[in-house]
């Protein structure tokens, strides 16, 4: 059933063309339109079209801005619910006082008076009595004033300064994302239809930065989704930097729903690996499971996560993501506020109410107890007993706490428990609870998993490299056509790894490049690869040990025994730089292996 995100209300500012025409900027008028559709899709995030106010052109003068923010205060006044969402396209600068205007539609060069102040838009940003308000500024395009040679300026193009949105932010509930920072510029996409940061804004809000079980798009997942992509993508198009800054409370709320219980957005081709599908489905659907899912970066372990939850989803289990890469770090090494981060988190994604949640927590968390001992009060007093099937909970990034020694024995010891408690013949509530941890190795540090309190718990899948099969079926569900010669090239470079090949493979698709172009750039700086390849070579360059270690690897043309230290194999391995036979490792792929031989001093 479609939901509708019915508290929700949006003004959305795209001043396209100027009365000063050196001002006009047509695609931000796009922007505007282009989230509108997404915001009123009832598939996608579900607001009320009649909650929605766009001011574009002529309708976005000082004035109308104006206006639309009162009528935003308005709503708020009246829906005690109410979540405001603010987006403005445009232009802003600095005076030489360094006081902030954004500019509206009917600016005139000679009259700072006819620029909308920083200090009147917060002043009318704070009457607006909502608990949950985003505003997101999207200025300083690189184009009109920043860089018009058609006479002078009396103000300076710039991104809103950190002291703005600071204040911005001042009050419960507020938010405020900007698309750049200082001088930086927003920059359009190459094709024109809309700015970088507007086209990537578009995907969050569909949901390309949630987790599968997620049922809402928050701040969080913007902000995740927008971090990764907008700089990228300004680097790789524009030779630019353009560097998304956020500020926000401790709310971090919903701007939208999120319709499906996965991600939304472009389909997803899946090759299945039968038959771990199968038997991890049918792994998790028994009481109280517990299953492991091992494999390096990018080779499909969230892919195989999402059908796991997508199957128990079907047969009426509860399905929530706790992703222990999103927390800071002041929670990961602090126990206690780790685990009453967790309980509250688990208890939101299953839209408990929070007060309650609140109200247990502060009254039952015993500080006599351990806090082991309050966390699993927390599932069996007050949260399994609200699942009426099953709760499958998944917990990605689980690398994060394995890594943290602080915390690492803890985590496992209160999973291995939980565990048992469902075998015992008096619990049957901790039946309902199934665990799905996602990691990347066994060894960290100078622990091993396999000599850890999760030793032996649980049943245990490792994801391996595409086989020959797997990839043609990859190559025909992409719907290209590539010979046999054509496709033994690109394995000999790339190997099995699924998201590389998927990579190459859309790349083909989409655009002009030819197979042959791609394979002879890809271990360049030009190539495809090359924004996961730098990130692979600063990991390495520090940490001496495991470069020293692949260096040699990638220098021999067999496997090589890695002995001393003895997590630097399985280090390699979570990085998916090699495979690994007993201690005997080798390059994982002609890719790694031609790249680091060149970038690798």
């Amino acid at each position: 059933m479609t939901e509708t995100f019915e508290h929700g209300y949006a003004l959305l500012i795209g001043v396209g063309d100027c009365q000063d025409s050196r001002l006009s900027l047509p695609v931000t008028v796009k922007d505007t339109q282009a989230i509108k559709k997404v915001l009123i899709d009832s598939n996608s995030c579900g607001y009320l079209e009649s909650h929605i106010n766009i001011l574009n052109n002529e309708e976005a003068t000082k004035e109308g801005i104006l206006v639309g923010l009162q009528w935003l205060q308005e709503k708020a006044e009246n829906d005690s619910k109410a979540t405001v969402f603010v987006y403005y396209s445009g232009h802003g600068g600095l005076n030489k006082d360094n006081t902030y205007y954004l500019i509206p539609h009917d600016y005139q060069n000679n009259s700072l008076e006819t620029a909308f102040s920083a200090k009147n838009f917060t002043e009318e940003i704070r009457k607006i009595q909502s608990q949950r308000l985003l505003v997101v500024i999207d200025s300083c395009h690189a184009g009109g004033m920043a860089t018009s040679k058609d006479g002078n300026f009396n103000l300076v193009a710039s991104a809103p300064s950190e002291d703005l949105i600071k204040t911005l932010t001042q009050g419960e509930g507020r938010a405020v994302f900007s698309s750049c920072r200082g001088e930086e510029s927003s920059w359009f996409r190459k094709d024109n239809t809309m700015s970088i940061y507007t086209y990537h804004f578009l995907d969050a809000l569909k949901g390309k930065g949630n987790k599968p079980g997620d049922t809402e798009v928050k701040l969080s997942d913007l902000m995740r989704y927008l971090s990764d992509k907008v700089s990228k993508t300004a680097l790789q198009d524009r030779n630019a930097k353009q560097t998304p800054y956020f500020d926000f409370g401790a709310t971090n709320f919903a701007i939208s729903v999120l319709q499906n219980n996965f991600p939304l957005g472009e389909d997803i081709i899946y090759v299945e690996r039968s038959p771990i599908e199968t038997q991890a489905c049918q792994a998790n659907c028994k009481p109280g499971s517990l299953i492991r899912i091992k494999a390096p970066q990018k080779m499909g372990k969230t892919l195989l996560l999402n059908q796991i939850l997508k199957d128990a989803s079907n047969k009426g289990f509860k399905t929530i993501i706790f992703d222990f890469g999103s927390l800071t770090n002041s929670t990961s090494n602090d126990y206690k506020q780790l685990s009453q981060s967790f309980c509250f988190n688990i208890s939101e994604k299953l839209e408990l109410n929070s007060n309650n949640t609140d109200d247990w927590l502060d009254n039952n968390w015993k500080r006599r107890r351990d806090t082991n001992e309050n966390t699993t009060k927390f599932l069996q007093d007050y949260l399994l007993p609200q699942i009426s099937v099953g709760l499958v909970l998944g917990l990605e990034n689980f690398d994060q706490v394995l890594e943290n020694e602080i915390i690492r024995d803890e985590v496992c010891k209160l999973l291995r428990y939980w565990h048992v408690l469902s075998k015992q013949d008096n619990q049957t509530i901790w039946d309902k609870l199934h665990l799905i941890i996602i990691h990347s190795t066994d060894a960290y540090g100078k622990t091993d998993l396999n000599s850890s309190p999760l030793a032996g718990v649980g049943e245990y899948f490792e994801l391996k490299m595409f086989n020959d099969q797997q990839i043609q079926e990859l190559i025909n569900k992409h719907d290209i056509t590539l010979n046999d010669h054509q496709r033994q090239q690109l394995i000999d470079l790339i190997g099995g790894n699924p998201s590389l090949l998927v990579e190459a493979i859309q790349e083909l698709k989409k655009t002009d490049i030819t197979l042959e172009k791609l394979l002879e750039e890809a271990t360049t700086e030009s190539g495809i690869f090359k924004d996961y390849l730098r990130e692979l070579l600063n990991i390495l360059i520090q940490n001496n040990e495991m470069k020293k270690a692949y260096k040699t690897v990638i220098n021999s043309n067999t496997s090589i025994e890695l002995l001393k230290p003895t997590n630097i194999a399985f280090k390699l391995y979570s990085l998916g730089l090699v495979t690994l036979e007993g201690n005997m490792a080798k390059s994982s792929s002609n890719l790694y292996r031609e790249y680091f031989k060149k970038y690798l001093s």
